[in-house]
């Protein structure tokens, strides 16, 4: 849905369907700069990442099939999304690709970063994230051998999050040499 925030938002036209097709459509990411829309769809009958400009839409750009989880790159120069692995074991691999805007939308072909156990495609939502300086992933961990998609319970169930660690680490180590 795509919600106008200058229009009076209790009207019902302030909210109107961003993408509107009989297939499942999931899992937006609009770029950077605001102009483009990376998202999962269904259309074809298997999963694909497209990408369509935003927020007029129009022509479908698309960058893999079987995959989910886009996210772009700070500067909005690549496009980054997860594959299940070959081997079928539950790993995922990473895969970045080029995306060009102008003069007209290019997008180069993917590439794989890294693999390991990811949790993607489940009810859990957004399951990846980068940082603000593109540098690292957050990702959410899959247990070896767990299917490569399917229900949260397939997944890790709790996050622990450790904040100030440089502190903790600095009073473990003074503990630790009296």
């Amino acid at each position: 849905m795509l919600l106008d925030l200058e229009a009076d938002t209790n009207a019902p036209e302030a909210a109107k369907p961003l993408i509107a097709t009989p297939a499942m459509d999931y899992g937006g990411a609009i770029s950077p700069n605001g102009e483009w829309l990376a998202y999962n769809s269904l259309e074809s009958g298997s999963g694909e990442i497209l990408i369509e400009k935003f927020p007029e839409r129009g022509q479908k750009t698309r960058v893999w099939s079987g995959s989910n989880s886009p996210v772009w790159s700070p500067d909005g120069r690549e496009l980054y999304f997860m594959v299940p692995s070959a081997g079928g074991d539950g790993a995922h691999d990473v895969m970045a690709a080029r995306v060009e805007a102008a003069p007209t939308l290019r997008v180069g072909e993917p590439r794989r970063l890294f693999s390991g156990f990811f949790a993607s495609g489940s009810d859990m939502g957004p399951t990846v994230a980068l940082t603000p300086d593109g540098r690292r992933f957050l990702m959410v961990r899959s247990r070896p051998g767990a299917p490569v998609s399917g229900a949260y319970t397939n997944h890790a169930r709790r996050l622990i999050v450790v904040q100030n660690w440089f502190a903790e680490l600095r009073r473990s180590r003074s503990e630790d040499a009296r």
